[in-house]
């Protein structure tokens, strides 16, 4: 757990990335993060992280799918039919196509029961509202 200055510094090292730097290539930037790298291995837990985007996923490797859900019952893992609604927290979760942050592509939301997104406030130059349809998790 960090204090609110190291939560600021963290903002700070990855907000202007988004907001007023232009590489040319798609990335990722963020802060505060855990990277799990092996099964059953704690994590590797940077301030910030920095890298170029690659898809890591098939959906080969997710039976056709693009997102598999799953929730603990009775103390064992149940995965959910689309779609996802989590019942307990009152939300659910879709995937959807549209630009977050100058990045086009296609993000886990959380949605409503209709299936429609949460609408996001963030600042300037960052779209990431209802305007883009839900895709449907079915590959």
């Amino acid at each position: 757990m960090d204090n609110f200055q190291s939560e600021k510094q963290q903002r700070l090292l990855v907000e202007p990335l988004y907001s007023s730097w232009s590489p040319g290539i798609p990335f990722i930037a963020a802060a505060n993060v855990r990277l799990f790298y092996a099964l059953k291995q704690d994590p590797l837990v940077p301030d910030a992280v920095f890298a170029p985007l690659k898809q890591l996923q098939g959906k080969d490797e997710l039976n056709g799918t693009l997102l598999k859900v799953w929730v603990l019952t009775a103390r064992k893992y149940v995965e959910l039919p689309q779609p996802f609604w989590l019942e307990t927290v009152g939300l659910g979760l879709t995937l959807w196509a549209g630009e977050f942050e100058w990045q086009s592509g296609l993000w886990l939301r959380w949605c409503d029961e209709a299936v429609k997104v949460i609408s996001t406030l963030c600042r300037t130059g960052c779209i990431g509202g209802t305007e883009s349809k839900s895709r449907k998790a079915a590959g």
